[in-house]
C-alpha cells in the first residue's frame, strides 16, 4: 500500500521566463515540475494544473499518465489562491486513511528524511528577505508556535516555509482549507495555523532546498543536478564555467574532441571551447566551456515560443551553417556510401536480431497508417537503393557538424547566439567534413519529423495486425513552420527531395539504437515508411 498521497499545486503561474510555458522552465533536459514529480515517489500523486496550460497538460499526460491531473480553472474564481488549487487537489483525492503531503510545484527537495505518519512542515534557515517568505519559529520541542507572513522581522530563530506539508488528517485538513476560503483567507499558513490547534505540527528543517520559483534556485539546481548521479557522465564547475564530460566510448569522445581543435578558426567560436583531453584504462575525459543556454530541443517541447519567433531561429540556423558550408575538403565516395546506403541496411538487420517483433513488421507487405496503405521498407528498398545512389553522385564535401539537431543545438532567445555541441567528427575516419545536407535533413527531423516529441513519449500509438494509429503531439504551429522550413531549404539552394530522403534514412537508421523502448521504435519505423514511400510514390 502506498506509504503517502502527494498533491502537487501547480495551477499558479509565478515561474515568469517569457520563453516557456508555466512550470516548463527545462532544468538538465526536463521541465521544472518534472523533477518536482519524479521527487514525490513515495505513493499516489495528484498534480494540480491551470486547465488552460495545454504544454503541461499534454506533457504530463504523456511522460507520466500514472500521475494524476486536476485540472482548474484560475479565471473561474473571483479570489484565486493557492488554497483554491489546493482545495481543487484534497476534491479530486477524495477521501483518504493516508498521510497528504501537500507540495509546491516550484518546491524541489529530497524528501526522503520526511518523518512518515507525522503532521509536519518542511523549513530552512537558508533566506535572506523575510519580506519574501512566511516564516515560522518553534517550541523547544520542536513544533509550530507562531506565523510571520512575509513580514520585515528579525530573522534570528526563525525558518522559512519551504513549500512542503505533511498531514495525517485528510478531512480536518480538508475542512480548514474551505473554512480558510470561505472567510476570505488565502495563505496555506492560515490553515496551517488552524490545523495545529487540532493536531500539533512538527517543524523539521531540511538541509537541501532549491526553490525553483526564483532564478538563484532555478541556477542552484542546474548545477546540482549536473553534478548528481542521473548525470554522472557530466560534470560542471559553475564557478570556473567548465563542464567535463566522462565517457566509455573513447574513440567517439576523442573525434568530438578533434572536431572542435581542427574547426577552421572562424568557426571556433560556434563550439564550447575545448580544453583539455585525456584518457584512462576506462574512460575518455573532455573538458570544455560551460554555456548556460538552453537546447532547442528543451524550447521546442517545452518552450512558450510563437510561430514568428521559431521563424527566426531556423533562419538563424540556416545562416550559421551557411558559414559552415564554407569551409570545404575531400572524402572518398565510399564515405557517403556507407553513411547513406550500407549503414541504413545494416541497422535493419540489426534490428530484426533484436526482436521477434521486428521480423514479423518486415514480413509484412503492407502497412496501414492512419487509415492509408503504404509498402513494407522491404518492397521498395531497390527504389530507395536508386535515390541513395543518385543522391551519393551530387555530393559535394565540406565541414560538417554530423548531428546538427535540435539538442544539440545551445541557443539564447535574446541574442539568438547559439553553440554547438555534441559533433560526429567521423565517417569512414576522423574528420571535420561531410555532406552538408545531412546537416539540413538532421535538422529537418527534428523540426517537421519531431523527433524530440517521439523521444519524449509525446505520441499516441496503437497497433492491430498490419493497421496502425500513430499520431505525434506537435505545436499548435507545427504545419505552417514546416512549410517555412522546406521553403528555407530552396532559398538556401538545397533539394527538397534530397533533404527528405537523409531525413527518412536517418529515423531508419535508428530505429535499433531505441532497443529500451520498442513503442518509441515502432514510431521511428512508422515515421521512416511514410517518408521513404512518400518519396517514391511522389506522394507528399
Amino acid at each position: 500500500m502506498p506509504k503517502h498521497m502527494t498533491i502537487i499545486l501547480a495551477a499558479s503561474n509565478h515561474m515568469a521566463d517569457s520563453a516557456y510555458a508555466s512550470q516548463m522552465i527545462p532544468i538538465r533536459g526536463k521541465p521544472a515540475l518534472a523533477w518536482v514529480n519524479e521527487s514525490c515517489d513515495g505513493g499516489t500523486n495528484i498534480v494540480v494544473l491551470d486547465a488552460s496550460n495545454k504544454t503541461t497538460i499534454n506533457y504530463f499526460s504523456a511522460c507520466y499518465p500514472n500521475t494524476t491531473r486536476a485540472l482548474i480553472n484560475p479565471n473561474e474564481h473571483t479570489d484565486f489562491s493557492i488554497l483554491s488549487s489546493l482545495l481543487c487537489g484534497l476534491n479530486h483525492a477524495k477521501k483518504t486513511t493516508q498521510p497528504v503531503r501537500i507540495v509546491l510545484g516550484d518546491t524541489l527537495l529530497d524528501q526522503s528524511t520526511i518523518p512518515p505518519n507525522t503532521d509536519c512542515i518542511l523549513v530552512s534557515d537558508n533566506f535572506s528577505d523575510s519580506t519574501r517568505w512566511c516564516l515560522v519559529n518553534c517550541t523547544r520541542d520542536g513544533y509550530i508556535k507562531r506565523f510571520f507572513d512575509k513580514q520585515n522581522v528579525d530573522k534570528t530563530d526563525k525558518f522559512a516555509l519551504v513549500g512542503v506539508y505533511q498531514f495525517t488528517d485528510f478531512a480536518l485538513l480538508k475542512q480548514c482549507v474551505a473554512d480558510a476560503i470561505k472567510s476570505g483567507r488565502r495563505n496555506i499558513s492560515d490553515v496551517l495555523a488552524q490545523y495545529n490547534k487540532t493536531h500539533k505540527i512538527r517543524v523539521v528543517p531540511t538541509k537541501q532546498w532549491f526553490d525553483l520559483g526564483h532564478k538563484s534556485g532555478i541556477i542552484s539546481a542546474q548545477n546540482h543536478l549536473f553534478n548528481s548521479r542521473s548525470f554522472n557522465s557530466l560534470h560542471a564547475d559553475p564557478v570556473l564555467g567548465i563542464m567535463t564530460k566522462a565517457s566509455p566510448k573513447k574513440q567517439k569522445l576523442h573525434d568530438e574532441w578533434m572536431w572542435c581543435k581542427n574547426l577552421p578558426d572562424k568557426l571556433q567560436i560556434l563550439c564550447p571551447r575545448p580544453i583539455d583531453f585525456h584518457q584512462d584504462k576506462d574512460l575518455a575525459y573532455m573538458t570544455m566551456e560551460l554555456y548556460g543556454y538552453p537546447a532547442l530541443s528543451e524550447l521546442f517541447i517545452l518552450g512558450n515560443l510563437s510561430v514568428e519567433e521559431w521563424k527566426l531561429i531556423l533562419k538563424r540556423l540556416f545562416l550559421v551553417h551557411r558559414e559552415i558550408e564554407q569551409f570545404s575538403g575531400k572524402l572518398d565516395a565510399n564515405d557517403f556510401i556507407d553513411l547513406y546506403k550500407n549503414k541504413t541496411w545494416k541497422r535493419f538487420d540489426e534490428l530484426l536480431a533484436q526482436d521477434k517483433y521486428w521480423q514479423k513488421i518486415w514480413n509484412m507487405d503492407e502497412l496501414v497508417i492512419n487509415g492509408k496503405k503504404y509498402k513494407n521498407i522491404r518492397n521498395i528498398a531497390d527504389q530507395i537503393n536508386h535515390k541513395i545512389d543518385k543522391l551519393v553522385s551530387n555530393t559535394r564535401v565540406t565541414v560538417m557538424h554530423g548531428d546538427y539537431c535540435f539538442s544539440n543545438i545551445l541557443f539564447d532567445t535574446h541574442s539568438f547566439i547559439c553553440r554547438l555541441i555534441d559533433p560526429r567528427g567521423r565517417l569512414s575516419t576522423q574528420t571535420i567534413y561531410g555532406d552538408p545536407r545531412y546537416d539540413i535533413a538532421k535538422l529537418r527531423h527534428s523540426v517537421v519529423g519531431l523527433y524530440d516529441f517521439v523521444v519524449h513519449g509525446m505520441f499516441k500509438l496503437t497497433q492491430s495486425g498490419n493497421r496502425f494509429s500513430f499520431v505525434t503531439n506537435a505545436p499548435t504551429f507545427h504545419n505552417e513552420l514546416c512549410e517555412y522550413f522546406d521553403g528555407l531549404v530552396r532559398k538556401f539552394g538545397y533539394n527538397n527531395d534530397e533533404i527528405n530522403l537523409i531525413e527518412a534514412l536517418l529515423f531508419a537508421s535508428m530505429i535499433p539504437l531505441h532497443s529500451d523502448d520498442i513503442k518509441r521504435q515502432t514510431a521511428f519505423y512508422l515515421k521512416a515508411v511514410m517518408k521513404l514511400n512518400n518519396l517514391v510514390t511522389g506522394d507528399k
